[in-house]
């Protein structure tokens, strides 16, 4: 992929993102002014939470509005990307923008709310969940090789292995069977492997810390003065935005995720100025 190709990319990601939040608050107003809405009632929690305490209680706004932050944090953190390492070519970046697109992706369940999809099991509503579930899958598998294929020489295999995770992810979302009857409170399908999908989840990310502390000794780095432990902060943060359904896990991703970025582009914005 070359650097225009790249930032081509990344542009794509902030049009797709902004278009996204333009759309639902075009449509939000629209409803709202023909008297349209629909209640949307508590579905099932993806959390074992039960909690009548205001942080804790599930609210389908507060999961509305979790997706809405993801789609406000693309193009902030496309953009920033775009402009710090415009003319850089690193493994890294190939990587996370690999990680925002799987954003985009998984966000895309903003249409179920929306568009009240959740009312009868439409076609739209299976596609918008395969579409969910390649995000899911690939953004831990972006974090991984972050960690893996970090080195300045490996930059041409970022291409193939991002290429090769969105067509697996999506290959798999494909083929696993989606239950419509059962909507949890995030706006998101039960499917066949949830259980599996979630262990692959951990799994990517117990290796990716396991890797990241082996590359730093390696490199004679800190690990705490390295970019790799908020690399985990804002897949944290990440996670507990995409599960969200109450304001105390909306807070603390909102925090977990704008933290560990800001801190991975800035550090690596001053790796490769002195490089």
């Amino acid at each position: 992929m070359t650097l225009n190709t790249r930032n081509k990319f990344l542009l794509s990601l902030i049009v797709i993102s902004v278009s996204f939040l333009l759309l639902f608050f075009i449509v939000a107003l629209v409803n709202f002014i023909k008297g349209n809405f629909s209640s949307i009632p508590e579905f099932h929690r993806i959390l074992p939470i039960s909690s009548n305490n205001f942080l804790l209680k599930n609210n389908p706004s507060v999961s509305i509005i979790s997706i809405l932050v993801l789609f406000l944090y693309i193009p902030i953190s496309c953009y920033f990307l775009y402009v710090s390492f415009e003319k850089t070519k690193s493994p890294e970046i190939i990587y996370l923008m690999g990680f925002f697109t799987a954003c985009i992706l998984q966000s895309s369940k903003i249409l179920i709310p929306l568009l009240n999809l959740w009312v009868n099991s439409s076609p739209w509503l299976i596609l918008v969940a395969r579409i969910e579930i390649i995000g899911r899958i690939l953004a831990p598998v972006c974090l991984l090789f972050t960690a893996l294929f970090s080195e300045q020489e490996q930059i041409q295999e970022a291409d193939r292995n991002f290429g090769l995770t969105l067509g697996i992810a999506a290959f798999f979302a494909y083929i696993l069977p989606i239950n419509s009857k059962k909507l949890f409170s995030n706006f998101t399908l039960s499917c066949g492997f949830d259980t599996i999908i979630y262990g692959f989840i951990f799994l990517c990310a117990i290796i990716t810390i396991i890797t990241f502390i082996i590359v730093s000794k390696q490199r004679e780095v800190s690990f705490w003065e390295s970019p790799s432990p908020y690399y985990i902060l804002m897949f944290l943060g990440y996670i507990i935005l995409t599960i969200s359904d109450c304001f105390l896990l909306l807070f603390i991703g909102i925090i977990f995720l704008a933290l560990g970025t800001y801190q991975i582009l800035y550090r690596l914005h001053m790796y490769y100025l002195w490089k």
